[in-house]
């Protein structure tokens, strides 16, 4: 068991090791915030990577709006053509090559019969 004066004397070793704690800690501390040569280069590459990224996503917005503006001309060049080929009444077309506009209208009445004994 030990005596008042064992504790005694370990008490000043444990108050000097707790002296010794900020100064662990702020080594610690320090140590990790210094960047390093390799940190740096990584960093670097990354920085790299998000430019050459941006640069990318900036080729597909405008390649995007490229394609927008060639839809768009595709659409209007498709309604000048229909536009042409429709006739100047509804439900009518143009005979190509001339100004006349024609339309098909009408009804088919049709009567059948069929002999089922045809044995006769």
């Amino acid at each position: 068991m030990k005596t008042s004066e064992d504790r005694r004397a370990t008490k000043p070793r444990f108050a000097a090791n707790r002296a010794k704690w900020p100064v662990v800690c702020s080594a610690a501390v320090l140590s990790a915030l210094t960047v390093t040569p390799a940190a740096a280069d990584a960093l670097s590459d990354l920085k790299v990577q998000v430019q050459q990224m941006q640069e990318q996503i900036q080729q597909m917005q405008a390649k995007q709006e490229q394609a927008a503006k060639d839809s768009a001309a595709a659409v209007a060049k498709a309604d000048v053509a229909t536009k042409d080929a429709t006739g100047s009444f509804p439900g009518s077309f143009k005979i190509p090559g001339t100004n006349t506009s024609m339309k098909f209208g009408g009804y088919v009445k049709a009567d059948f019969i069929h002999d089922f004994k045809q044995n006769v």
